[in-house]
């Protein structure tokens, strides 16, 4: 009897306990003010409404002439963002575009690029993707450490005062063949700024020089691919132009004679026949020849700073005259121009275009080019706000100005444009520097010489190639 009592108050007192408990659990938070709920949980619920729409490139994939690419993407959802990765030569991660719904990316190399767009309370967009090819500015062959002035195709020959060509030694002028810089032998001992190659591939340089390859060599030699030659006793000052035709070699600057020969004042030829220096015409009486170009039918174009009369005595020849080859005799384009000229170059319809600093070409306003049609002066639109340096007529038949100027027909343009027949446009972001001189390779890719640092918004040490995939 004693063990249930006690048993019973046991009983009793656990009770007390449970009940107890139980109380003390009421101080939970509770968001009811009934006895039923003790705690309650929340639940947010998103509903989905739709698909955003797939961002699109308002610039189609495909292949490109630019150093620079701006790329817009846009999706039509409104409020939806967009992300997007673009996959090129650096690490690819995605990017939050800011603001909603529209974003532009620069690109300065070939790249590919996905996009996706995301609203709250949409599902993602599907992906859009887009390839771009650029084809821009880029240095040749890791470049050269000094300025270079002439450059003719065949390879790519290249005169200047540089020493070394892409780390190859070299002296003042060198060949670029396949990926390689050539040497031509020791080269020359001073200042080489102008180049002519012959229908054989031989070399001919013109410049400041008296040595070629060990040899005497005053101002003008002949490279045949193995050694130097003189042809004759040369110049007696500094050849500023060269051209070759048939056996002929055709030489303009400032010297008083070539060979020693009477009325070769600023302007001669070398007979190849005949070994030896000839006037054309009685030659000039004043000024200087700093460029010139042969046409297909052996007319020489001269041009530089001379005055009317000055040479051989015909009046018009204002800074630009053309030697007629059939009649041996030398002729005025109208009256030429009303300040120096440096460039001449040929378009396929007969035309004859003329860069240099000028203002007027025959009267006519021409901002620093012009066009001489045969019988009348052109200006080509507005033209350029700086020196023309040296033209050149591309593959399909446009014009390319190189020099130092920033604007072309009003638009920015530096240091080489282009024009079409209509109009004018950059070729690339061009160079802050100075171009000297412009051709077309054996690939039909535009190549630049000058003074210059940087071409198309990368290193370019004075040599560069347009139309290279960057």
């Amino acid at each position: 009897m004693n063990i249930n009592k006690n048993f019973a108050i046991m009983i009793v007192l656990a009770l007390g306990f449970i009940i107890a408990g139980c109380e003390s659990a009421t101080v939970l938070p509770t968001t009811s003010t009934t006895d039923t709920t003790v705690i309650t949980a929340t639940t947010t619920t998103t509903t989905v409404t739709g698909q955003v729409a797939a961002p699109v490139f308002t610039l189609a994939s495909g292949s490109y002439e630019a150093d620079t690419l701006i790329v817009t993407i846009e999706c039509a959802t409104p409020g939806a963002e967009i992300y997007y990765t673009v996959y090129g030569r650096a690490a690819a991660a995605a990017v939050r575009a800011a603001g909603t719904g529209r974003t532009e990316i620069a690109l300065n190399t070939s790249a590919s690029i996905s996009a996706y767009a995301v609203k709250s309370g949409m599902m993602d967009s599907d992906p859009a993707n887009a390839q771009y090819d650029l084809y821009g500015w880029a240095e040749i062959g890791g470049g050269l450490d000094a300025n270079a002035y002439a450059v003719r195709p065949g390879s790519l020959w290249i005169g200047g005062d540089f020493s070394a060509a892409g780390g190859v030694p070299v002296a003042r002028v060198a060949r670029w063949i396949g990926n390689t810089w050539e040497a031509l032998g020791s080269g020359c001992d001073d200042l080489v700024t102008e180049l002519a190659v012959d229908s054989s591939g031989d070399l001919y340089a013109g410049g400041y020089f008296l040595n070629a390859g060990g040899v005497p060599a005053n101002r003008v030699a002949k490279w045949n691919g193995t050694v130097w030659t003189a042809l004759g006793s040369g110049l007696t000052s500094r050849c500023q132009a060269l051209g070759v035709y048939n056996n002929y070699v055709y030489a303009g600057g400032d010297f008083s004679d070539a060979g020693g020969v009477a009325n070769t004042t600023n302007i001669a030829r070398w007979n190849a026949n005949t070994s030896a220096w000839e006037a054309m015409g009685s030659g000039m009486t004043g000024g200087y020849v700093f460029g010139m170009n042969i046409d297909s039918s052996g007319n020489v174009y001269i041009c530089g700073s001379f005055n009317s009369g000055s040479v051989s005595g015909v009046p018009g020849t204002n800074n630009i005259a053309r030697w007629n080859a059939a009649g041996s005799a030398w002729e005025a384009l109208g009256n030429g121009t009303n300040g120096t000229t440096y460039a001449v170059a040929f378009g396929a319809a007969g035309d004859v275009f003329v860069g240099g600093l000028f203002s007027q070409a025959g009267g006519v306003p021409a901002s620093y080019v012009a066009r001489w049609t045969g019988t009348n002066w052109e200006a080509l639109g507005s033209g350029l706000n700086g020196r023309v340096n040296t033209l050149t007529v591309g593959p399909s038949g446009d014009l390319y100005a190189g020099g130092q100027f920033t604007l072309a027909g009003g638009v920015a343009a530096n240091g080489v444009a282009k024009w079409n027949g209509s109009s004018w446009s950059a070729v690339g972001e061009g160079t802050a520097g100075t171009v000297s001189d412009l051709c077309f390779g054996a690939d039909e890719k535009l190549v630049a010489v000058g003074d210059f640092a940087v071409m198309g918004g990368r290193p370019a040490r004075n040599v560069a190639r347009w139309g290279v995939r960057k």
